[in-house]
């Protein structure tokens, strides 16, 4: 899987960038280098937040699915799904389906209220 692998390679980047920025800051005229790594610094622990959220989403979805397919989930899974404050978006992107088609299913099954 993508993600785990993306967690310790970016670990390990963002102590190489810290250990970086404290060198830096013990050095006169180096606040545009520290920026620039403190950007890049954020940016990879972003990165990280995400692959680590999408972990958390398939693991929650695989646990209460219980490899049933989206058709055969009842609201009570949704629910339970929902309770972990899982978006749409995000459910849309575990089982590969559009976002629309998503929201209609759960409307459909009083999961979501009808805008």
């Amino acid at each position: 899987m993508i993600q785990t692998s993306i967690l310790p390679d970016n670990k390990r980047k963002q102590i190489e960038i810290m250990h970086q920025i404290t060198l830096l800051q013990q050095q006169p005229r180096t606040k545009r280098k520290v920026k620039k790594l403190r950007t890049k610094l954020e940016k990879l622990m972003d990165k990280r937040d995400e692959a680590k959220r999408c972990i958390f989403v398939t693991n929650t979805i695989n646990g209460i699915a219980k490899e049933l397919g989206f058709n055969d989930l009842f609201s009570i899974h949704f629910d339970r799904i929902r309770e972990q404050e899982i978006t749409i978006e995000e459910i849309a992107v575990h089982f590969d389906m559009s976002e629309k088609a998503v929201a209609k299913r759960l409307t459909k099954l009083g999961v979501i209220k009808e805008k």
